[in-house]
């Protein structure tokens, strides 16, 4: 593990009561950083974090730039965990960098404020050499880190149709996924991605560039099919409410099946953000290239020597995990 510096300034977090920007804060905090959650619903984030003595809650709007200053002010880094759509993702990140120009010196021993964010794997190759963006982050001297994750999965996440997955999966009824079955797996655990940019961040030091630059780290994504994914997902959930096997009358194999056409513009129809969320999400699972590259991995930037190795969490357990927290949300 990474050993973290001496650098008592705190983290940033956009967007920590979401899927990913709850596991980045909650793996920051378990870490011992000082954390700025800055979010809306501060009984929610007050719920999910507690009173740690390393958090501190700011409650405002990300589309206030003062606001936003007065957040990153003495900030070593700020993660980004915001639902951006992927045409407005370069635009609002290159906004944050120039945000951090405008921010007072830090002192000359402490590493400049850098930016971190997560980025839907097809788009974080086109993201990372955007003209804007590359142009924002030499402008303001930073860095901007982009972390490459596909659909997430995990005890954070609380989308609708991980949850739809989730409640099926209890139920011993047939998993509906809107996507090929056949292709690679893209999903990510969202606590092995958290715990990559996290060891990103404490090591700040070490990789923080004199000039502006935007670095792209690729998490490792679930290897086999999104068939095989998913099995595996109904599997755990049967283990886990019935030890012995699933009760009489239920289907000995889980079963797993593609969401229809026609299933999928009746819920568009009901419900436009359903409708975009279904297309994000197909877009997502049925990637045009080859995701084997996306397996393993990798910081891509030139004349940088250093390499992180993230442990990823045996995929039994991150199954567990995700079907328990599921399970204790439904009786909360």
């Amino acid at each position: 593990m990474p050993k973290p510096v001496d650098d008592a300034s705190h983290v940033l977090v956009l967007g920590a009561t979401g899927s990913f920007g709850a596991a980045a804060a909650l793996e920051l905090l378990s870490r011992g950083v000082p954390v700025r959650l800055f979010i809306r619903d501060l009984e929610l984030a007050r719920r999910r974090f507690g009173n740690r003595a390393n958090a501190t809650y700011l409650t405002g709007d990300t589309a206030d730039d003062a606001a936003l200053l007065g957040a990153m002010r003495d900030c070593r880094a700020v993660v980004v965990a915001l639902p951006f759509t992927h045409e407005s993702r370069p635009a609002e990140l290159a906004r944050l960098a120039a945000l951090v120009a405008k921010l007072p010196a830090r002192p000359a021993d402490a590493p400049p404020t850098h930016i971190v964010a997560p980025v839907p794997f097809p788009d974080a190759d086109s993201v990372s050499t955007n003209p804007s963006l590359t142009s924002a982050a030499t402008d303001a001297r930073m860095r901007l880190t982009l972390v490459s994750i596909g659909p997430l999965f995990g005890p954070t996440v609380r989308h609708w149709i991980i949850d739809s997955l989730c409640r099926a999966a209890l139920d011993w009824k047939t998993l509906r996924f809107p996507g090929d079955l056949n292709a690679p797996s893209t999903w990510t655990y969202a606590p092995d991605a958290a715990r990559l940019l996290t060891d990103f961040v404490i090591t700040t030091p070490v990789l923080s560039p004199n000039t502006g630059s935007v670095l792209l780290l690729h998490v490792p994504h679930i290897t086999g099919s999104q068939q095989a994914f998913l099995t595996q997902l109904a599997t755990a959930a049967i283990r886990l409410t019935t030890p012995s096997g699933a009760p009489n009358g239920v289907h000995d194999e889980p079963r797993v099946a593609s969401l229809s056409t026609l299933a999928r513009r009746i819920a568009g129809t009901l419900d436009r953000r359903a409708a975009s969320a279904l297309a994000e999400f197909h877009r997502l699972s049925c990637p045009a290239a080859d995701a084997s590259s996306l397996q393993h991995p990798l910081i891509k930037s030139v004349g940088d020597p250093q390499r992180l190795d993230p442990q990823s969490t045996p995929l039994e357990v991150a199954l567990r995990m995700t079907i328990t927290s599921y399970r204790q949300s439904l009786r909360r």
